[in-house]
């Protein structure tokens, strides 16, 4: 089974769906949806889904990072190199300067 990554964005417009979809089942689930999506909506950092996934496809593109890794910089948008250097640690990755300032800019220009 491959795993497929989502930004906060994705993850709310998903249930977004779920929960204005016809012939909704059961009540219990909605609530449980609709906590969900009040959480998403909260730390979503873009408007659409279609536009995180673009920030996320371009973070690889100019980095040459993993998927999960560009969702968790997407999600976090980070705004400094000391924030963008501590997504980093945690992967226990080491990018070029040169690398990490592209993405700053690419990141504070979205």
């Amino acid at each position: 089974m491959k795993i497929k990554f989502i930004t906060t964005s994705e993850a709310r417009d998903m249930l977004h769906e779920q929960l204005t979809r016809k012939g909704r089942e059961m009540e219990s689930i909605d609530q449980s949806v609709s906590r969900e999506y009040d959480y998403a909506t909260a730390f979503s950092r873009y408007g659409t889904a279609k536009k995180a996934r673009e920030v996320t496809e371009t973070i690889i593109k100019l980095s040459g990072v993993d998927e999960e890794v560009a969702v968790k910089m997407t999600d976090l948008k980070p705004s400094d190199l000391e924030q963008l250097r501590s997504i980093m640690i945690s992967y226990k990755l080491n990018l070029p300067e040169d690398i990490l300032n592209k993405l700053l800019d690419y990141l504070n220009s979205v």
